[in-house]
């Protein structure tokens, strides 16, 4: 008997929400911004990561690769360009995603996404 009535409500609580579509869009308004906020935050601790160990790859990378690995220091320095290279790339990949995200917008490419913040930011 309580299956029933269970199955009941919730047969009638979706019809009702299939059938409203102002509460269908707020249900999914309120979960896609808690999932934004949540992105853009992590987005962010990506970001500065990313630049941290940039700048400490820039500084200390040549040569902690040269004592741990044995290589040539001027591979060793090559290598460590490379990693600082790397790093401010993918920070910068994260950040743009993260300032589209609060716009509220998602590009369809993340090479239109960087040309558009660049762009911005030239006009600014």
């Amino acid at each position: 008997m309580k299956s029933v009535t269970l199955r009941k409500l919730v047969t009638k609580s979706l019809s009702e929400c299939y059938c409203n579509p102002q509460v269908t869009l707020l249900a999914y308004d309120s979960v896609n911004l808690s999932l934004r906020s949540i992105a853009t935050s992590i987005l962010g601790g990506v970001a500065w990561l990313c630049f941290v160990a940039a700048g400490l790859a820039f500084f200390f990378g040549g040569r902690l690769i040269h004592v741990v690995f044995g290589t040539e220091r001027l591979v060793a320095e090559l290598e460590g360009i490379a990693l600082t290279v790397l790093c401010v790339g993918v920070g910068v990949i994260a950040t743009v995603i993260k300032y589209r995200l609060e716009e509220g917008e998602l590009p369809a490419s993340l090479g239109e996404a960087i040309n558009k913040a660049f762009s911005e930011k030239a006009k600014k």
